[in-house]
């Protein structure tokens, strides 16, 4: 079963969702998509881990058929958007949230991981000291990234993480996982897909069953 939500951020503007479930349970996961892309992409995946989980796939703000403007996204106004959808699914009756989310999707899952007992990173970014997103017509999103120190945070949450990661990713290089599977906690794990590029064209079916295994194992 498919149902179309909306919920607030804390700015006033409308978040757009779909949760998908067999039935109501208390183990919930959230996907998030990446830089310009949409809920859309994540489907297939919520579909699939529907069958043991109520998933939540839905659009940060600026994105899809969310409220707000691209050029003013931030990771600080996007992690708020995460942290709007997690109090949405503990409201619904979620006892315990996986997050998971693909390249910018999956940064926004390692820093709000605290409020998770398990994530998933797909080609995440885990050091924003380098990239240049501004050049997309962003105002201030490079200054505000470069606050985020992704490792410190992985330490202190103390949350299980599953990386997957290809290794001819270009777009976010392998040593973002590399790195951040160094700073997680006991019991994280990292899974390098052959061939794999940031599009993961190919490999989805492979994601969304090490995914699957992973939140099944960790959320019971």
């Amino acid at each position: 079963m498919q149902e179309e939500i909306f919920f607030g951020n804390g700015r006033g503007e409308k978040l757009a969702g779909v949760v998908h479930y067999r039935k109501e349970i208390s183990s919930a996961v959230i996907l998030c998509h990446g830089f310009r892309s949409s809920k859309e992409n994540k489907a297939a995946w919520a579909e699939r881990l529907s069958d043991n989980f109520v998933v939540l796939r839905f659009d940060l703000s600026g994105h899809g058929e969310s409220d707000g403007e691209l050029k003013d996204i931030t990771i600080t106004r996007l992690l708020a958007d995460m942290n709007a959808a997690i109090d949405f699914m503990i409201a619904r009756g979620a006892k315990t949230i996986g997050l998971a989310g693909h390249s910018l999707g999956g940064s926004l899952s390692i820093l709000a991981s605290e409020r998770a007992k398990a994530i998933c990173s797909l080609a995440g970014a885990t050091d924003f000291g380098t990239r240049n997103l501004n050049r997309f017509g962003l105002l201030h999103f490079d200054q505000d990234a470069k606050k985020y120190d992704f490792y410190r945070t992985l330490k202190k949450s103390k949350t299980p993480a599953l990386f997957i990661h290809g290794d001819r990713d270009e777009v976010v290089p392998l040593w973002h996982s590399e790195k951040g599977i160094q700073a997680a906690t006991e019991g994280s794990r990292m899974e390098i897909i052959r061939g794999m590029d940031h599009s993961y064209a190919g490999h989805y079916d492979k994601i969304i069953s090490l995914s699957e295994a992973w939140f099944k194992e960790r959320l019971g």
